[in-house]
């Protein structure tokens, strides 16, 4: 058993000490390229376009008294970037689900279901197609 444990210290030192060169090498590109900003959002919304997806983010501001999103930095993404995103931020959040237990939201945040496709988009096999892929994706987030 103290064997096992001592191979698995010495490879989790190993892994250690790569990512550690890994990233400090990804640090100093970005300084030497003294291009990357650090921001904070608690807010986002969307622009989508038929190239790209255009991600807003913003950061609620309430010391005025009154709740306003201040939006500040937009990062446009193709298409191809916004499903790998999509996939490594759902990765994310289920590795820290598994680590620290379910993320709770407040039921004032929690998005409402996805309506069904109406207004003459009923029949529109795009629009069902989308509708119940929406409806998937919410009960798999949300339950």
């Amino acid at each position: 058993m103290e064997e096992k444990d001592s191979k698995l210290a010495a490879s989790t030192e190993g892994a250690e000490k790569v990512l550690t060169e890994l990233f400090r090498g990804v640090n100093e590109k970005l300084d030497r390229q003294n291009k990357f900003a650090t921001v904070y959002a608690n807010n986002f919304n969307f622009e989508p376009s038929v190239w790209d997806l255009k991600v807003i983010l913003g950061q609620l501001e309430q010391h005025t008294g009154s709740a306003i999103v201040d939006w500040h930095t937009a990062v446009t993404i193709p298409w191809i970037q916004v499903k790998l995103v999509a996939y490594y931020l759902r990765i994310q959040a289920t590795w820290y689900e598994a680590a620290n237990g379910r993320i709770n939201i407040p039921a004032f945040a929690m998005p409402k279901p996805p309506e069904p496709p109406a207004g003459g988009t009923e029949n529109d096999p795009i629009a069902v197609a989308w509708h119940e892929a929406a409806k998937k994706i919410y009960s798999e987030m949300f339950g």
